[in-house]
């Protein structure tokens, strides 16, 4: 009954991204509403991730699966494919080839940000807090592992 349960969950979210895709007027798939609503509600805490999770896992370990359909079409389309097999692989290519660098130079841009943040709230002054520090706690002392006992 729990499966049941989180699968509905996960239905009705793609459905409400299928729903949004016929009214909203923009070439955006339904299925990525759907992912941005259930990012969102994750990230908001209207769903906790343990409400979907089993079902979520469930669906990854079958996802190759899904792949076999596809690919059987396409081996039986081998005359269709054959005539554009090295345009689509140089696609391919270039697509991942240009995506990753594109996504190494985000990333290292959002490093060095957060290293320039961090560097500048250490210069200003003692007792600053560098990002990702905790936030001391007022009327907290430390005790040593002796006043304990």
């Amino acid at each position: 009954m729990k499966y049941l349960k989180q699968l509905l969950i996960i239905v009705f979210i793609a459905y409400i991204g299928e729903t949004l895709n016929y009214f909203i007027p923009l070439p955006i798939p339904g299925s990525i509403y759907g992912l941005m609503i259930m990012f969102l509600a994750l990230n908001l805490g209207i769903l906790k991730v343990e409400q979907v999770s089993g079902t979520a896992r469930y669906l990854l370990e079958i996802m190759p699966v899904m792949f076999i359909a596809p690919a059987a079409k396409l081996v039986s389309s081998w005359d269709v494919v054959k005539n554009v097999l090295w345009q689509g692989t140089l696609i391919s290519v270039v697509t991942t080839v240009a995506g990753m660098a594109i996504v190494g130079k985000v990333t290292q841009a959002v490093i060095r940000g957060g290293k320039k943040t961090a560097a500048a709230n250490a210069g200003a002054g003692e007792g600053a807090l560098a990002a990702g520090d905790p936030a001391p706690v007022e009327g907290a002392e430390e005790k040593t592992v002796k006043e304990v006992k």
